[in-house]
């Protein structure tokens, strides 16, 4: 699996840059057996680590849906925030996604600082997260929330809630009218709630969970205060 993706990175990457906003994504998922996943939340303009951005481990599953076709899905997350050597860590085979508050995705900035590729070469994979800093007149606002929808424990959607917050804060502030329609964010609202709700430990509360698999490609706010 890992060596028909890689003859295909630089259309992966592509597709990642048009999907991605302010949530961010590795450049590319560890490969499977690895014992842990790290890598570090970078600012594509400055090349310097950043502190404070929200990242996600996404664990998931493959199978059979529908019509037997294949698909993947999200059974648990885990989440930390990094330090000042922007540096993350997750134990096994993940995908990491990364949130900061008043910045957006950077990969597309970063790519272009890259030599061209010489295909000669061995792909190595990067394991860092790109951001950049929002740009107040032209903002980043294409979201795609992450919802783990195969969870078996409250602690598997801890990191998910947390994240989701996170991006409803960003939400609100950069798409343009959601100020003004506060209602427009109801939706998200409502995701956060059956979240919180579905793991509270009441029997009366309804169990929540998204039948529809969520797609390894569509991986792609209370803000804790941090510093850039």
């Amino acid at each position: 699996m890992s060596n028909k993706f890689s003859k295909k990175k630089w259309t992966l990457i592509v597709a990642l840059v048009a999907m991605t906003a302010t949530v961010a994504y590795c450049q590319w998922p560890a490969q499977k057996g690895d014992p842990e996943t790290t890598g570090k939340v970078i600012n594509a303009i400055t090349a310097q680590p950043i502190e404070g951005a929200y990242v996600m481990a996404i664990y998931q599953e493959a199978g059979s849906s529908l019509f037997g076709h294949s698909a993947t899905w999200c059974v648990k997350t885990k989440g930390m925030y990094t330090g000042k050597d922007g540096a993350f860590r997750f134990p096994g085979y993940v995908w990491p996604i990364a949130i900061k508050p008043d910045f957006t995705d950077g990969l597309r900035e970063w790519s272009e600082k890259l030599p061209p590729r010489d295909g000669k070469k061995k792909y190595v994979r990067d394991p860092n997260i790109y951001l950049k800093p929002q740009d107040p007149a032209n903002p980043g606002t294409n979201w795609f929330s992450p919802v783990c929808d195969r969870w078996k424990s409250k602690e598997d959607v801890v990191a998910n809630i947390e994240f989701l917050k996170l991006e409803l804060v960003e939400y609100i502030k950069y798409v343009p009218g959601v100020k003004e329609r506060p209602e427009s964010a109801d939706g998200r609202r409502s995701t956060i709630r059956d979240l919180e709700e579905s793991t509270s430990g009441d029997p009366s509360r309804p169990i929540v969970r998204r039948e529809s698999p969520l797609p390894l490609n569509s991986i792609p706010e209370s803000t804790k205060p941090s510093s850039n």
